[in-house]
């Protein structure tokens, strides 16, 4: 069999680079689209009713059921909690696995580049190739690390600062570097950008390898069709083209089936399964540098990916199970208010499935923010159906199975149950029964939100009310609270937020976050009863300015 031309590999550079940008391009329009067409789905699934009987267990709470008093008080007096600095301990954890990985794999893509091009080894030149070459550490660990935009914008600036720095004093070749800077990463950020956007995460995963393989067959075909539009039949010649094509289809449905099996089984979680989505990326484009060196060069330059993946789950699979229980978390909102109740999880989860996993019932607000990789499948399979709770008797079941196992990474789930108009209510109660802490989000509550009025009752009838924090604001209207629950206002602070304000003390500052207003949460579910936050019988934290 005859060796490919330079030419040949150079087209499959071009090639490769077309595809990437095709996918990087086509990743946001059709994320948007099957994100709006699951919120709607969800949304008509709710309303579906199978009319049950009201069961006892929802009964009301009686009249003379005790009265309860409300404290309102400034979350940002509470005090950092061992469970927020359990969370932190995470975090560093794994920043530093990957930063051991990504060292590995910029060692690997140094060696193997200076193998296939027999150049001679300069420390400096070298250090420098290493940062190049390893540059998704960047967006990595900006990913992994609970930071606001401006520090992001810090990250990115320190890291080029440092390649500018070390080719002053290496006296490199300064525009040189910086167009390869443009050509290695350019292509490559377009495909992270469109992947990374916390909005389309959970679809991202799966449209952003599919646009490429959709890139490759409209790639195989255009011979076919060029043929075609000339007026040229080209007959039996086509079949090895469509073959391929069809090929690369194929591979859709099977990459999507193997990464659910994957994520249901737990070998990685949805934040490493995209992030070694952008490693991959990287490294497709250093290979492509490679190509005119022929097959054998294009091959070791998936070495360096090889090296990444064994650190990673070399590191995972030493890391001991932490001591401290899991503690659960339960989110209850009031429905309606998307970008509000999207910040809140983020804000919430970021560090909170470091040390438990995250309870909800899903609505069209949180739907694609907590979006899993089966979820997804089920959703485009036509199978969604089959995962709501359509009547009491699956609630057990459904509580069972819910995940509340770290991944290898040591991040706990975000569980969602999707249930029917006439099943969330016995589904609320149930988990309210099982989770270690509530959560409660009252912003924007009113004599309208009468589904949260409901679980305010069953909170005050069923519940320690000191496992329970809520979030109020100046568009929450305590007036509205039902008769078993009396506010306090006297000690309602002046400094409140606006309604769809963030969670954050100063802007972008989520370690505030955590240690501040939901360390109210942190407290209680870490069984602080002796704390002055969790001996109130409720602890409803207003949120400050950002």
């Amino acid at each position: 069999m005859t060796q490919p031309s330079p030419d040949a590999w150079t087209l499959a550079s071009g090639m490769a680079i077309a595809v990437l940008l095709f996918a990087g391009i086509g990743t946001w329009p059709v994320c948007l689209l099957i994100l709006s067409l699951y919120r709607k789905a969800i949304e008509r699934g709710m309303r579906r009713s199978r009319q049950l009987a009201p069961t006892p267990t929802m009964a009301q709470p009686t009249p003379t059921a005790p009265v309860r008093e409300i404290s309102l008080v400034d979350g940002r007096s509470a005090v950092a909690s061992p469970l927020g600095a359990q969370a932190l301990r995470g975090i560093r954890r794994v920043q530093w696995v990957y930063a051991v990985a990504a060292a590995g794999y910029g060692v690997a893509a140094v060696v193997v580049f200076h193998q296939v091009e027999s150049m001679e080894v300069l420390p400096v030149r070298s250090l420098v190739l290493g940062l190049l070459f390893s540059w998704p550490i960047v967006p990595t660990l900006i990913s992994l690390t609970p930071i606001g935009r401006a520090e992001r914008w810090l990250i990115w600036s320190g890291w080029l600062a440092l390649i500018v720095v070390l080719l002053v004093i290496g006296r490199l070749p300064l525009l040189q570097i910086l167009g390869g800077i443009g050509l290695l990463i350019g292509l490559p950020a377009l495909f992270v950008l469109a992947s990374s956007a916390r909005s389309m995460r959970g679809a991202a995963w799966l449209v952003a390898p599919s646009m490429v393989m959709i890139g490759l067959a409209f790639w195989e075909l255009y011979p076919v069709v060029f043929a075609l539009l000339e007026g040229v039949w080209v007959g039996v010649l086509a079949v090895p083209f469509v073959a391929k094509a069809l090929g690369y289809l194929a591979l859709v449905p099977a990459y999507a089936w193997l990464m659910t099996r994957i994520y249901a089984v737990k070998l990685i979680g949805d934040e490493t399964l995209l992030l070694l989505q952008w490693w991959f990326v990287a490294t497709i484009v250093y290979a492509s540098l490679l190509t005119p060196l022929g097959a054998a060069a294009v091959a070791v330059g998936f070495i360096p990916y090889a090296v990444l993946l064994v650190i990673l789950f070399v590191s995972f699979l030493l890391q001991r199970p932490g001591r401290q229980a899991p503690v659960r978390l339960l989110l209850l909102r009031t429905f309606g208010a998307r970008r509000r109740s999207t910040r809140l999880l983020r804000d919430l989860t970021r560090q909170w499935r470091w040390v438990g996993s995250v309870e909800l019932i899903t609505a069209p607000d949180l739907a694609t923010e907590a979006l899993t990789p089966d979820e997804l499948v089920d959703f485009i399979s036509f199978r969604l159906s089959r995962r709501f709770v359509r009547d009491e008797s699956m609630i057990g079941h459904r509580l069972e199975s819910l995940d509340l196992r770290p991944d290898r990474d040591g991040r706990y789930r975000v569980n969602e149950l999707m249930c029917h108009d006439d099943t969330w209510r016995p589904t609320v109660e149930s988990l309210i029964s099982s989770v270690d802490v509530i959560l409660l989000d009252l912003r924007g509550f009113g004599p309208h939100h009468a589904g949260v009025t409901e679980e305010l009752e069953r909170l005050v009838a069923l519940v320690p009310l000191h496992k329970v924090v809520a979030l109020v604001d100046d568009t929450t209207d305590v007036n509205a609270f039902p008769g078993g629950v009396v506010a306090s206002r006297g000690l309602r602070p002046a400094l409140v937020a606006a309604g769809d304000g963030p969670l954050s003390g100063t802007a972008g500052d989520p370690e505030f976050d955590f240690s501040h207003w939901s360390a109210s949460v942190a407290e209680c579910a870490g069984g602080g009863g002796g704390s002055a936050t969790c001996t109130r019988q409720c602890l409803i934290t207003p949120l400050s300015t950002c």
